[in-house]
């Protein structure tokens, strides 16, 4: 029997032991490992790479923004309209606009059925901006927290017993209440959030009642603080939020114009200048210098037009007293008036005639 150097045995063993390991870890991959479904995936991202590339052949984003985005968002360097320079170009884009279409074009516009969809769309996005104020979404936090701490006042009974006993947790509830009221009042910077604080320091100070209100006054006090916790977390974070919600309903304010704009230009059969929200306000409802004698009105919704007794000349079927009475000298005395919305069109002018 042939004798194997030590070295060549203890080599062999390892090469053994190595490939009996090298088996078993290869079957336990296997049971872990798809290969296939691996392989699958390379292939997709791969076909998915070439899916791109021949879209950018076929297709140009960058025109397709331009299709959708406002003139001056588009126009500006920084994606947003310059604030020094867009009066200015706004103005000179409404003086072409009012020059280059006659009064009785513009006042046709207001019966055209793209342009009043449109018209409606801008003032959802306009009603989307006033919703966002942000003295409103504070004045539902503070009113709750007034009407707590109103609750919490009544529940002092100035009748006092001849004891005077003072009640140390509703003291301690009542000390925090104003801490916490003092916070929002800061945050806020609002009046009614300071006009709080002083009822909530009367309260305090008036923090002697009869030993049956005082379990009512307690709760109260707590159920005050809650709120007060709420209110002050709103404060801090309402501006940050508000901000980013007020930006992007700006944003739907100016696409909203444009569509606008492609509305009345689709009509027109020209493209119109790019206009805010204000001048196509103006465009579209100011006829304060207008000679609207040869319009055909009939069935027009006038909701929102401005007109003037000395400016505007109406068609010979309008009854001028009539119409004033469905609208609103804006201001008064200015001989300017606006008719209010829902009262009437021009065929119900024609029949009082």
């Amino acid at each position: 029997m042939t004798r194997c150097p030590e070295h060549g045995c203890h080599d062999q063993a390892v090469d053994r032991y190595l490939d009996q390991h090298q088996r078993t870890l290869t079957d336990v991959l296997d049971e872990v490992l798809d290969t296939e479904a691996g392989l699958r995936e390379v292939l997709l991202q791969l076909r998915h790479d070439t899916a791109v590339d021949n879209l950018d052949t076929v297709l140009d984003a960058e025109a397709g923004l331009k299709a959708i985005l406002p003139a001056t968002l588009r126009n500006s360097p920084s994606g947003r309209p310059d604030a020094q320079e867009a009066p200015l170009e706004n103005t000179g884009a409404r003086r072409d606009a009012f020059h280059a279409v006659s009064p009785v074009d513009r006042m046709a516009l207001r019966s055209n059925p793209e342009v009043t969809a449109a018209c409606l769309d801008l003032d959802r996005a306009l009603d989307l901006i006033r919703h966002l104020d942000p003295d409103l979404v504070l004045d539902r936090a503070l009113n709750l927290a007034h009407d707590l701490a109103l609750d919490l006042a009544r529940a002092r009974d100035l009748n006092f017993d001849g004891d005077f006993n003072i009640d140390d947790d509703l003291d301690r509830e009542l000390t925090r209440a104003c801490v916490l009221a003092d916070d929002l009042a800061g945050a806020l910077n609002n009046a009614r959030a300071r006009g709080l604080v002083r009822d909530l320091n009367v309260a305090r100070d008036l923090n002697i009642a009869r030993n049956r209100d005082l379990s009512v006054a307690r709760n109260r006090a707590r159920d005050l603080n809650i709120v007060l916790d709420r209110a002050r977390d709103l404060a801090h974070d309402m501006d940050r939020d508000l901000d980013r919600a007020r930006a992007l309903a700006l944003v739907l304010v100016d696409v909203r114009a444009n569509q606008v704009g492609r509305a009345i230009g689709l009509v027109l059969r020209w493209e119109l200048p790019a206009l805010d929200k204000d001048s196509l306000h103006a465009f579209l409802n100011d006829f304060t210098t207008a000679d609207l004698s040869s319009a055909e009105l009939g069935g027009v919704d006038l909701d929102g037009v401005r007109w003037s007794e000395r400016g505007t000349k109406w068609p010979p079927v309008v009854d001028v007293e009539a119409l004033k009475i469905l609208s609103a000298e804006t201001p008064p005395g200015s001989k300017t008036w606006i008719v209010r919305s829902g009262t009437a069109t021009i065929r119900d002018f024609v029949e009082l005639v």
